[in-house]
């Protein structure tokens, strides 16, 4: 086999991989919508707990003297890994941080966490947002060793209450009996 055979098969592979679609039974969350020309390759929406960054700087920045703290969320979480489909118009990880910092400010959204992108480091943000009553948080981070194209996941945690459906039945005894007798 020449080298020229194995990259023309190799350059077909990725151009298929590239064509593909969006995971099965996948959608993006109505919140917020994808970077153009991406396809959706992992999707998860369940009950869960996520970590989020904060930040003590405005506007979430990091800095000399900010402090960050990790904070678990939980609620109805949906979590979403996004490839771009065509490597010279994938954005750059900072490009993509910004553009979802500034989606979510103008409906009332804040950044509490925002990492800029360095080497070996596609960054990270945080965004917070109350909307429909709801207090929303949203972790944004691109990937940079996804190679031949970028990827970028994002978490969505809309705040709630589990949905209780396991119950405990009493258990009736004395105080002189044991549960274990």
């Amino acid at each position: 086999i020449t080298q020229q055979l194995l990259d023309r098969v190799w350059g077909w592979v990725i151009a298929k991989g590239i064509q593909r679609g969006d995971l099965p039974k996948s959608k993006d969350h109505p919140l917020l919508t994808r970077f153009p020309d991406s396809r959706i390759t992992e999707y998860q929406k369940t009950f869960n707990a996520v970590e989020f960054k904060v930040s003590s700087a405005k506007e979430g920045k990091l800095g000399a003297g900010a402090k960050t703290e990790k904070k678990m969320i939980e609620g109805d979480a949906t979590i979403i890994h996004y490839f771009h489909k065509i490597p010279d118009k994938q954005p750059s990880a900072l490009q993509l941080i910004r553009n979802y910092q500034n989606a979510i400010k103008p409906i009332g959204g804040e950044v509490v966490y925002d990492r800029v992108p360095r080497d070996n480091d596609g960054g990270e943000t945080t965004l917070r947002l109350t909307t429909g009553g709801k207090d929303v948080w949203v972790r944004v981070e691109p990937g940079i060793f996804s190679a031949p194209t970028q990827s970028y996941k994002i978490w969505i945690v809309e705040v709630a209450a589990m949905q209780q459906v396991v119950s405990a039945n009493p258990f009736l005894f004395n105080s002189s009996s044991s549960l274990f007798a």
